[in-house]
Protein backbone atom coordinates (compact mmCIF):
# COMPACT_ATOMS: atom_id res chain seq x y z
CA UNK A 1 0.00 0.00 0.00
CA UNK A 2 2.89 2.60 0.15
CA UNK A 3 4.11 2.15 -3.13
CA UNK A 4 0.50 3.04 -4.64
CA UNK A 5 0.18 5.70 -2.07
CA UNK A 6 3.77 7.04 -3.33
CA UNK A 7 2.90 6.44 -7.18
CA UNK A 8 -0.17 8.36 -6.44
CA UNK A 9 1.70 11.24 -4.94
CA UNK A 10 4.17 11.42 -7.50
CA UNK A 11 1.52 10.98 -10.38
CA UNK A 12 -0.33 14.13 -8.72
CA UNK A 13 3.16 16.43 -8.14
CA UNK A 14 3.54 15.90 -11.58
CA UNK A 15 -0.45 16.95 -12.62
CA UNK A 16 -0.23 20.09 -10.25
CA UNK A 17 2.97 20.68 -12.34
CA UNK A 18 1.28 20.26 -15.82
CA UNK A 19 -1.87 22.24 -14.50
CA UNK A 20 0.80 25.31 -13.48
CA UNK A 21 2.21 25.65 -16.11
CA UNK A 22 -0.88 25.81 -18.36
CA UNK A 23 -2.44 28.50 -16.34
CA UNK A 24 -4.91 26.73 -13.67
CA UNK A 25 -6.20 28.80 -11.68
CA UNK A 26 -4.57 28.09 -7.46
CA UNK A 27 -7.54 26.27 -6.45
CA UNK A 28 -6.98 23.72 -8.79
CA UNK A 29 -3.44 22.99 -7.47
CA UNK A 30 -4.64 23.13 -4.22
CA UNK A 31 -6.50 20.34 -4.25
CA UNK A 32 -3.74 18.19 -6.12
CA UNK A 33 -1.74 19.59 -2.82
CA UNK A 34 -4.46 18.19 -0.89
CA UNK A 35 -4.68 14.94 -2.42
CA UNK A 36 -0.72 14.88 -2.17
CA UNK A 37 -1.00 15.18 1.35
CA UNK A 38 -3.27 12.31 1.70
CA UNK A 39 -1.75 9.85 -0.41
CA UNK A 40 2.08 10.55 1.79
CA UNK A 41 0.44 10.34 5.12
CA UNK A 42 -1.46 6.91 3.86
CA UNK A 43 2.30 6.21 2.59
CA UNK A 44 4.00 6.45 6.14
CA UNK A 45 0.67 5.70 8.19
CA UNK A 46 2.60 2.03 8.22
CA UNK A 47 5.28 3.10 10.13
CA UNK A 48 3.57 6.25 12.19
CA UNK A 49 0.11 4.54 13.04
CA UNK A 50 0.10 0.80 12.36
CA UNK A 51 -1.34 1.51 8.61
CA UNK A 52 -4.91 2.49 9.87
CA UNK A 53 -4.42 5.46 7.28
CA UNK A 54 -3.07 3.88 4.53
CA UNK A 55 -6.38 3.14 3.07
CA UNK A 56 -8.52 6.19 3.84
CA UNK A 57 -5.62 8.19 3.42
CA UNK A 58 -5.74 6.35 -0.90
CA UNK A 59 -9.39 6.93 -0.59
CA UNK A 60 -9.59 10.65 0.18
CA UNK A 61 -6.66 11.19 -2.11
CA UNK A 62 -7.76 9.50 -5.32
CA UNK A 63 -11.22 11.42 -4.46
CA UNK A 64 -9.48 14.97 -4.03
CA UNK A 65 -7.24 13.74 -7.57
CA UNK A 66 -10.37 13.54 -9.52
CA UNK A 67 -12.19 16.90 -8.16
CA UNK A 68 -8.97 18.92 -9.15
CA UNK A 69 -9.11 17.10 -12.63
CA UNK A 70 -12.72 17.70 -13.26
CA UNK A 71 -12.46 21.32 -12.00
CA UNK A 72 -9.49 21.98 -13.99
CA UNK A 73 -10.81 20.57 -16.93
CA UNK A 74 -13.64 22.63 -17.14
CA UNK A 75 -11.87 25.99 -16.37
CA UNK A 76 -9.17 25.41 -19.33
CA UNK A 77 -11.97 24.23 -21.06
CA UNK A 78 -13.58 27.58 -20.19
CA UNK A 79 -10.39 29.79 -21.10
CA UNK A 80 -9.78 28.26 -24.40
CA UNK A 81 -13.10 28.81 -25.33
CA UNK A 82 -12.78 32.56 -24.72
CA UNK A 83 -9.52 32.63 -26.37
CA UNK A 84 -11.06 31.49 -29.60
CA UNK A 85 -13.65 33.85 -29.67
Amino acid sequence: MTIVNLFAAVCALGLASYLWRKGAPQSNVGFLGASIGFFVAGAISPWLTGGIFAIPGLVIGAILFVLAIITAWRTLSRQNARGRR
